[in-house]
């Protein structure tokens, strides 16, 4: 069969592409985890993390850089991905690829800082705060760590500072670099030895070009899209497509606009509060039937209402939260028989009674379909806690993508149910634990949850150059606790309960026509559709 001249080329580099496949191990990356890569900038690195505080126990030394190095050298072994860097296709012709890094050298990702006082949790913060506002380095496997030591006499803490993209968190079980190295007992369990590490080339251009018109040939749309100017819109429309198939709350488009909500720089604080596990559940026992999630929503709502009203600042619309939350998984390749999706919930900020709020909240979350779904925590907490943060990461990664073009939430809210006994690292029990999450403009901080067997941790990331937090985290928490409890004092929760129904029953049909109506928001410009849409308006509130 004879080829045209003007085809040759491109036969050429199909062939070259497939032709020798041991050159290169290559694997490309979803349309998600491409898009992370193509939205992330200089103000928005979109990599999550945490900051890990361990104990020495009693008659024994602080851990050792040394240690850490040969611990981590050991557990990497078990995934290549830990050991595989980004590779673009030249001229963006297609998503890009993992391929394994020819020159990775562990000693790129670790770095030890060595404090003149203990290593304690206020230490530990600020350093934090200024490796969330650098962006991993793409020539090289997407992840680092940072460990803090001390020379202060007495000393008996170390710390972890860790930071791991979101495109190589395993989309199925969240698993990332904390998944590998913490074990559930003092004994650190032996990794299967595995080969030495022999990395394939880096793919040459010809194979990545030869490779994307081969895709390209396949989708014949696709090479068209995949412009980096263009794949934003292209994101945004598979996006809003899985948008679709979520049983979404009513009024769901109401979404003030706050401090919260407008853009970032690259400035990063971190603060975090304690709040007991006991004194959580019997608040919760006392707000039949809400849950210990509904519990912490409102407690978050309250801190957020503090805040913006220490600024100055009344949402018009109460602030809406979007919480990743665990649903039995149909798919086969999760592990864990669950993954992760989202509960997009009025906060009711509007509402003063904190007693009356956290029904109400319970009332929103229970309209969802998703929530019929939902696995008890108990379910979850053989998982470490940093991977179930990675998968939360992703969930609302994926809804800010869409938030782009139409504000859904103002604040993500993560609960991570941790595991009821301790983790260790190398014999060394975990004592402190700090999520970091991802900042997108539009949304200047986040709230993450990670409770163990006594105590539920508060994290909170943000920008202050966007939001100021007035008070520390702990103070807000603690007044909000004490309101609770106050309004427990002269509350019949049952009765309580059922006025909530009552209202939610009434706002249901009316909160669907609001949200039909702002999608038509330009068309009811036009006096005439405004008052047809009026008249309808009163109708059904007549009608209610």
């Amino acid at each position: 069969m004879k080829v045209k001249p003007g085809k040759r080329c491109w036969v050429w580099l199909i062939w070259r592409s497939t032709a020798r496949p041991e050159e290169a191990r290559m694997e490309q990356l979803s349309e998600l985890d491409a898009s992370l890569l193509y939205l992330e900038h200089e103000d928005c690195p979109l990599h999550t993390g945490g900051v890990y505080l361990f104990e020495a126990p009693e008659g024994t030394d602080p851990l050792t850089f040394d240690q850490l190095r040969e611990h981590l050298a050991s557990r990497i072994q078990s995934t290549r991905r830990f050991r595989q860097r980004i590779v673009e296709v030249p001229f963006n012709l297609d998503h890009p690829y993992w391929a394994d890094d020819p020159n990775f050298n562990l000693d790129n990702h670790l770095i030890q800082v060595t404090l003149d006082q203990p290593v304690t949790l206020d230490a530990l913060l600020p350093l934090a705060e200024a490796r969330q506002t650098q962006r991993l380095e793409r020539d090289r496997p997407l992840w680092d760590v940072v460990f803090v030591d001390s020379h202060a006499d007495g000393n008996r803490h170390t710390g972890l500072i860790v930071r791991t993209h979101q495109a190589i968190i395993n989309g199925a079980t969240g698993e990332e670099l904390m998944t590998y190295l913490l074990d559930f007992t003092p004994e650190s369990r032996r990794p299967a030895r595995k080969e030495a590490w022999q990395p394939a080339p880096l793919p040459s251009r010809t194979r990545l070009l030869g490779q994307a018109y081969a895709n390209a040939l396949n989708t014949p749309a696709r090479l068209a899209g995949m412009a980096r100017d263009t794949v934003a819109s292209a994101v945004h429309s598979v996006l809003m497509q899985r948008l679709k198939d979520l049983p979404l709350p009513f009024n769901l488009f109401t979404a003030p606009k706050t401090a919260f909500n407008q853009p970032v720089t690259a400035a990063r604080a971190l603060d975090t509060a304690i709040l007991p596990l006991e004194r959580l559940k019997r608040i919760k026992a006392a707000l039949p039937p809400a849950n210990l999630n509904d519990v912490l929503l409102s407690i978050v709502a309250e801190v957020a209402r503090e805040e913006l009203r220490a600024q100055g600042e009344q949402p018009t619309a109460p602030l809406t939260a979007m919480s990743p939350v665990s649903v039995r998984s149909k798919r086969l390749e999760s592990p864990t028989g669950s993954q992760l999706t989202a509960l997009i919930v009025s906060l009711d900020t509007h509402i003063d009674d904190m007693a009356e709020r956290t029904l109400s909240i319970h009332g929103h979350a229970q309209a969802s379909e998703i929530y019929s779904q939902a696995i008890a925590a108990a379910r979850l907490t053989h998982l470490v806690p940093s991977a179930l943060m990675g998968l939360a990461a992703r969930v609302y990664s994926e809804f800010q993508l869409a938030q782009k073009h139409r504000p859904l939430f103002n604040l993500p809210v993560t609960n991570i149910p941790g595991p009821t006994r301790p983790l260790y690292l190398l014999g060394q029990p975990l004592v402190q634990q700090v999520a970091c999450a991802p900042l997108y403009d539009g949304l200047a901080s986040a709230f993450v949850f990670v409770s163990d067997a006594s105590k539920v941790t508060l994290s909170v990331t943000w920008c202050p150059d966007t939001v100021h937090f007035e008070q520390p985290l702990q103070s807000r928490v603690d007044t909000a606790l004490a309101r609770l409890e106050a309004s427990l004092q002269h509350q019949d929760a049952d009765a309580l309960w059922q006025e909530v129904q009552s209202r939610h029953a009434s706002l249901t049909s009316a909160g669907w026509f609001d949200d039909l109506s702002r999608l038509f928001t330009n068309l009811l410009d036009v006096p005439q559709l405004r008052k047809l849409y009026e008249r309808a308006r009163s109708a059904l509130n007549s009608a209610d």
